[in-house]
């Protein structure tokens, strides 16, 4: 019976191909962008903020919200995509590979996520 799990579950979840350096390689494109869609948005905002924004008639609030998003948002989010595939590690190594002082801004972006977690 253990031998038929370990098959099965060899067979649902295949080891990741592995690039030059040892680390994991997306097994597509799309892949990547959807996980990096799902861990920017995530579902709830997604499927939440807009049936709040039309039960409360703000509309007025919507379109600063797109703004914001199509200006700010994706531009920073496809920068620190970027900044993070050409270092090849996380938030801190990746800003301090660009400079040692922007090490920091590394730091900021992980306690930001403790701090939206916790709230």
């Amino acid at each position: 019976m253990t031998s038929f799990l370990k098959k099965a579950y060899r067979f649902l979840s295949p080891d990741a191909e592995k690039e030059e350096d040892g680390r994991d390689k997306w097994p597509s494109r799309a892949a990547f962008v959807l996980a990096a869609m799902g861990g920017a948005i995530g579902l709830g905002n997604m499927l939440r903020y807009p049936s709040v924004v039309f039960a409360n008639n703000g509309v007025q609030w919507f379109i600063p919200y797109l703004i914001a998003l199509f200006f700010l948002g994706i531009p920073i989010l496809i920068l620190e995509i970027s900044i993070g595939q050409a270092y090849r590690g996380g938030a801190v190594v990746a800003f301090h590979g660009l400079n040692n002082r922007t090490k920091g801004i590394g730091l900021a972006v992980i306690m930001n996520g403790y701090v939206v977690s916790t709230y």
